[in-house]
Formats: C-alpha cells, sequence, structure tokens
C-alpha cells in the first residue's frame, strides 16, 4: 500500500496549494494537472496509488482558486497557472518529473513543456488541443464546435448545498462521459471534493475560465519543436474537446503517440475507464525506459 501525504503547501508569495502525495520517495515523480475547476480528487485515489505502486511518487494537486488552494477575487491570466506549478516543483525539489495533465491541465502541461523543458523528461496530455483559437482550429481540421450542445452542457448551476445539488451533477457528468455508464460512487466522491472549502464561487470559476482564455496563442507552433516523449490520449466522444484535436497534436509533436479511449468524453465517472487510462499509461513510461 503506498504511503499518502496531504499538505497545503506556500508555493509562491500569495499562492497555497493544496498537495496529496502517493508513494515513497523515489527518484520517479508524476506529476497529476487537473483542468478548469477540476480539484486534485479528479485524479481518482485509486488510479494514483496504482500508479504509485507501479514504483512511482506520484502527486496530485489543486489548482488556486480550487479545492483548498488559495482563493483570488481579481482574475489572472493563464501564465499564473503555469507559474504556480513550476513553484510547486521547486519547492518540492521535483525535476525532471513526468507530467500528466487532463483539459486545461493538458495546456499546461504543453506550456510548461515548451517553455521550461528542464521540468520534465515526459509528457501525458489527456483531452487537450494547442489552441483555443478558432482560424488555428481550423488550419489544423478540427470541427466547430456544436454551440447548442456546448449550452447544455454548461446548462447546470449548482445552488452550493451537496445534497440538493447531486442529481443534477450526476445528470452534468452522464452527459460529459460519452456512452460508458457513470460508476455513482466515483461520481459521487469527485462531486462531494468540489465542495470542500465551500468552493462553487461564481468568482473562482470566471477566474479559472479567463485564465483558460488566455492560452498563449504560440503554443500551436511552439509545440512543434517539443523534443520529449509524448503520450496524447483522448475520448472519442468528448462533446467539450472533439477527438480531432488529439489527432492534430499527435501530427504536431513529432515524438508522439496517441491512444484514443473509446467510447469516452470528457470526463471519465467510470472506474473501469480509469484503469485504461492506467494501462496506458505505464505501458507509456515502459516503451521510454526500453528505448533510453
Amino acid at each position: 500500500m503506498s504511503v499518502v501525504k496531504n499538505l497545503i503547501l506556500p508555493v509562491r508569495s500569495g499562492v497555497d496549494l493544496e498537495v496529496e502525495v502517493f508513494g515513497e520517495e523515489l527518484d520517479k515523480t508524476v506529476v497529476l494537472v487537473a483542468g478548469i475547476n477540476a480539484p486534485a480528487q479528479f485524479w481518482p485515489t485509486e488510479f494514483c496509488r496504482k500508479l504509485a505502486d507501479f514504483g512511482y511518487k506520484v502527486v496530485r494537486y489543486s489548482n488556486r482558486d480550487v479545492g483548498l488552494s488559495t482563493t483570488f477575487k481579481s482574475a489572472y491570466p493563464f501564465g499564473e497557472l503555469v507559474s504556480d506549478l513550476i513553484a510547486l516543483l521547486d519547492y518540492l525539489a521535483l525535476k525532471p518529473v513526468k507530467l500528466i495533465g487532463h483539459s486545461m491541465g493538458g495546456f499546461i502541461t504543453q506550456v510548461v513543456a515548451c517553455d521550461y523543458p528542464e521540468y520534465l523528461s515526459s509528457a501525458v496530455i489527456i483531452s487537450a488541443s494547442c489552441t483555443i483559437e478558432g482560424e488555428q482550429l481550423q488550419r489544423l481540421g478540427v470541427p466547430e464546435r456544436d454551440m447548442a450542445q456546448v449550452r447544455e452542457l454548461m446548462n447546470h448551476t449548482p445552488s452550493g448545498n451537496f445534497e440538493q445539488d447531486l442529481p443534477g451533477w450526476l445528470e452534468h457528468w452522464a452527459l460529459l462521459n460519452g456512452s460508458h455508464s457513470v460508476d455513482r460512487e466515483l461520481a459521487t466522491g469527485y462531486t462531494r471534493a468540489l465542495y470542500v472549502g465551500g468552493r462553487r464561487a461564481k468568482e473562482s470559476t470566471f477566474n479559472q475560465l479567463y485564465a483558460y482564455t488566455t492560452v498563449p496563442k504560440t503554443l500551436v507552433d511552439q509545440v512543434r519543436m517539443l523534443k520529449i516523449p509524448c503520450l496524447i490520449m483522448h475520448g472519442t466522444e468528448d462533446p467539450l474537446m472533439n477527438v480531432a484535436n488529439g489527432y492534430a497534436l499527435n501530427k504536431l509533436i513529432s515524438n508522439s503517440q496517441i491512444a484514443t479511449l473509446t467510447g469516452a468524453g470528457h470526463m471519465f465517472m467510470n472506474n473501469q475507464l480509469w484503469s485504461e487510462i492506467l494501462e496506458n499509461i505505464v505501458e507509456f513510461y515502459k516503451k521510454i525506459k526500453q528505448t533510453n
């Protein structure tokens, strides 16, 4: 059984991050980066324990404005989220690490890989793209979003009371889960984590969404220069980030491979799906070790 440490770390002036560490103090460290409004618990505890049992130290954390991390009254650019992660790695004296990012966390992972290459040895990019700009996406061959569908997916306004909100969240997760069934226990546990510290504030949500809108427009060109091994994973039924984004990334990054998650959406409220994700990651790490 892997050792678990729960921490609140003052990584930068005015920024404390909620951090959980699985596994012993080993040289091989995996850092998990979640997406918009997603606490560290987006990465299920069982997934983290199993990854640690393969011989890795696994770190999951909550971005600012999420979970028990510091909240902000004013919006901030995307670069602040990147700087928070770099500060966390410096605080823990971790580099190079293996980064795994989902959704906006996948964008953070790519920016770190491009701007701070000494900090990581590999990247796993899940349910992400390298741009949010319409013209750039068009050039990459990514179809436009179905905005009616997006509005339906986003038509969820929690009250702030967990028990009252839970049925609406479960419906929300079902819409984002592709054709996979929703494991109620997994989905309920994650939803409960959203309410830690009383977080569901509109300001926090706005701050994270604003940061996302400032993803660097240069990223689409920068990723072409990446040399580290990259694994791209993407659900074939992702309603928020079409799987074409994953294929486009795979074409842009020369040292990359892609693993599609059949029937998966943007969220992964299914234990079997997390087993598939774990299997893909472990196999990717094995291939890297064999080629080094």
